[in-house]
């Protein structure tokens, strides 16, 4: 397997588009633990290494993450996202998504362990991506709504 973040990164992003949750996820992870070890390059700037470890740090978590919902392990997902979230939550193309994801994934660790607050916040995340313009951004709405409507029952 490379060890080069941007080969990493790419390999990541490309299984990601041909849904290949699982291969994504590994390449997402071993992307984030390169990040962590990897010395600056020879002759690059102190500020242009962390600008680009923190963009491809924010990316790898967010893949990670969306890769973990998908296969339905959801506190790898809330665990991957919640780090992702103040590296990508200026852009909006993966904000909308991320607090997507985090909603979904608060909901349905709150459903199966009964947990109101982290129903709550699956509430909150929802919330945050409706608010975002995007692909997202409908039925995220729909699933504020509904998770609203299903804690009121639970009372």
């Amino acid at each position: 397997m490379p060890d080069s973040e941007d080969a990493l990164y790419a390999l990541a992003e490309a299984n990601m588009s041909k849904n290949r949750a699982d291969q994504a996820g590994t390449y997402a992870a071993r992307l984030i633990s390169t990040l962590i070890s990897k010395a600056k390059p020879d002759g690059m700037s102190d500020a242009d290494w962390n600008a680009k470890k923190s963009n491809l740090s924010g990316r790898g978590n967010y893949i990670a993450g969306v890769s973990a919902c998908l296969r339905e392990l959801w506190p790898e997902c809330d665990k991957c996202l919640r780090a992702a979230v103040p590296l990508v939550g200026n852009q909006p193309a993966l904000a909308g998504p991320t607090y997507f994801y985090l909603g979904l994934a608060n909901y349905r660790v709150g459903l199966l362990t009964n947990n109101r607050p982290k129903i709550q916040e699956g509430i909150k995340f929802s919330n945050q991506s409706a608010a975002i313009a995007g692909p997202m951004q409908a039925q995220a709405r729909q699933n504020a709504y509904a998770m609203e409507k299903d804690l009121a029952t639970k009372k």
